[in-house]
């Protein structure tokens, strides 16, 4: 069957981006470009431009699909841990865990053409939604504290968050620095702080 003809009702878009999604996955968001993708598939970079506007449209949307995954993986383990600072904790440590078991996917949920790409308030909704879920966490852990030390506290934990994630999955902890400590130990102390600062 000639590929270019076998494409209909919207099946060259999903074909799209599941090669993007492993693409991603194996050599990062810089190896999925619409011609790549296109030749890959065996139809026209046009018919691709068809479905997405540019390389940034198409990441933006498998970005958002990725918040949405983490999103609802959150409300699940949420919806287990009743006490407020119980489930903070094990929402942090989910998204500690989300990122070192995607590495490639996190790097590009939060690359720079995706976060500053010129609609990526309104595309990137869940992204939103995670932040208003963990909001109203702290808010329940920390009833004491007013609305500006929980948007301060919010930042502190993701710059801590994010930055762990990024040092880990790039490998950037050098054996001298990690010498001794155990991986697991490390990790709930990370999750301790990133609540508590």
């Amino acid at each position: 069957m000639n590929k270019k003809t076998s494409y209909h009702h919207g099946s060259l878009r999903a074909t799209a981006l599941e090669l993007a999604r492993q693409l991603i996955a194996t050599e990062g968001h810089d190896a999925v470009q619409i011609r790549h993708l296109a030749k890959a598939i065996g139809v026209t970079p046009a018919a691709m431009y068809g479905h997405f506007a540019s390389r940034s449209d198409l990441l933006l949307e498998l970005a958002e699909e990725a918040h949405q995954r983490l999103y609802q993986q959150l409300e699940r383990f949420l919806a287990s841990h009743p006490e407020p600072l119980p489930a903070l904790k094990v929402a942090v440590r989910h998204f500690i865990d989300f990122c070192q078991a995607n590495p490639g996917t996190f790097r590009m949920m939060y690359h720079d053409e995706v976060i500053h790409a010129a609609n990526a308030e309104q595309r990137l909704a869940s992204l939103a939604r995670t932040y208003r879920l963990l909001y109203r966490m702290f808010l329940r852990a920390f009833p004491e504290r007013d609305s500006q030390q929980i948007q301060i506290n919010m930042i502190c934990m993701w710059s801590m968050l994010y930055g762990f994630a990024l040092v880990r999955n790039q490998q950037m902890l050098m054996p001298y620095m990690s010498q001794g400590l155990n991986d697991e130990a490390l990790i709930n102390q990370v999750v301790q702080a990133a609540i508590t600062s």
